[in-house]
């Protein structure tokens, strides 16, 4: 017959000075003797391949954190394929970090233990899971938008701790290298921050010197932007709608209407020398 927890008297006689009940109540507990489980105990006739074994583990899941492990690919088909002893593993996702963890033991999971994942430290961003686990989150998230060639396995190495490390990517529309974005940001779905989505601004720093950097990486020194410090920049830029202020070194045209946004397309500032080639 089923256990239906300790007794009332027991319950009675607990105080926090009692360490001997304390372990005999967790012992209990763990054999699913408390009131907080239905599902059937284990015990000397009890097989974890069971479909009993398969409906115990399901709900030993939901105690530990409600919705928080996708259980479904263990199905009961799966279960009987895998499935042996207290030594078997289970297969589950958790729903936060996404972390497929293969590594959790039954036994482990009947004593409280969770399944490693990110969220709870077991899987560590610092190892090859989390380098992977981080590439996979940029590309399944955003695509091909963000080039992380530079996080190489050397570099994630040197560079990762944890959920508060930052990356390293750059955004391929608008070039921007992104550096400030921790792993606690991409992991729920934020982009890392750049001149398109609004995370750098036009008017910092960071975007006059993306603007000097387009001007010369795209046009060589065919443009003077010295009127351009950071004294005008501060006065005169808002956003990507804002004009730029250049000089074409060939034919002297002050250009003052081409906006930043076209500037990061790969227009280049409307001068005599365009109107003549365009014309031709």
């Amino acid at each position: 017959m089923q256990r239906s927890g300790p007794s009332l008297r027991r319950l009675l006689l607990a105080t926090p000075g009692n360490p001997a009940f304390l372990a005999g109540w967790r012992r209990t507990w763990a054999r699913g003797g408390g009131q907080r489980s239905s599902a059937p105990a284990t015990g000397p006739a009890f097989r974890w391949r069971s479909e009993a074994g398969w409906r115990r583990a399901l709900q030993m899941l939901q105690e530990l954190q409600a919705d928080g492990y996708d259980a479904s690919r263990m199905d009961w088909s799966w279960w009987t394929e895998n499935i042996q002893s207290s030594n078997s593993k289970i297969d589950v996702t958790c729903q936060k970090c996404g972390h497929r963890s293969r590594g959790t033991k039954l036994q482990s999971l009947q004593s409280g233990q969770s399944p490693g994942c990110f969220c709870n430290g077991r899987v560590r961003w610092s190892s090859r899971e989390g380098h992977a686990r981080c590439l996979a989150l940029l590309r399944d998230r955003f695509g091909e938008r963000y080039d992380a060639s530079r996080m190489d396995w050397s570099w994630w190495q040197k560079n990762i701790k944890n959920q508060r490390s930052k990356i390293d990517v750059t955004c391929q529309e608008c070039g921007h290298p992104s550096r400030t974005t921790w792993l606690t940001s991409l992991q729920i779905g934020q982009p890392p921050g750049c001149l398109c989505n609004g995370g750098v601004r036009w008017s910092s720093r960071e975007g006059r010197a993306r603007c000097l950097e387009l001007l010369k990486d795209r046009f060589g020194e065919r443009y003077d932007a010295s009127r351009m410090d950071w004294s005008w920049w501060q006065e005169n830029t808002d956003g990507q709608r804002s004009k730029i202020d250049v000089t074409c070194q060939e034919c002297r045209h002050r250009s003052r209407g081409t906006m930043l946004m076209s500037l990061q397309r790969g227009y280049s500032p409307r001068c005599l020398c365009a109107r003549r080639r365009k014309a031709s």
